[in-house]
């Protein structure tokens, strides 16, 4: 089983299921929904968001805010490198999220 470590949307169903067919394995969605206060700092706020979870990430869908983002990245920044996740938004209304891929 592999675990998803997600800052971002709730996944679907069917994303999940079709991120578990392009890794080959069983996912386990670890949902850290990230809301960021951009009058404090965002490095103290990232470092708490991912307190915990670091070790046990195969997978992950960064937050949409491109800022807290790199600072995310700094924190995988290992020997054991999670692969990244992506969404993109739909075009239906309201709008849905898909897999953009995993790289």
């Amino acid at each position: 089983m592999k675990n998803l470590v997600n800052f971002a949307h709730p996944l679907s169903a069917e994303v999940l299921a079709e991120i578990e067919t392009k890794v080959g394995d069983s996912v386990k969605e670890i949902y850290r929904p990230a809301q960021f206060d951009l009058f404090k700092s965002l490095d103290h706020q990232v470092d708490d968001l991912v307190a915990g979870i670091i070790e046990d990430a195969d997978l992950v869908i960064p937050p949409s805010l491109s800022a807290a983002a790199t600072l995310l990245s700094d924190h995988f920044l290992s020997d054991r490198r999670p692969f990244i996740v992506w969404l993109r938004r739909t075009e239906s209304f309201p709008p849905k999220f898909e897999l953009g891929g995993i790289e």
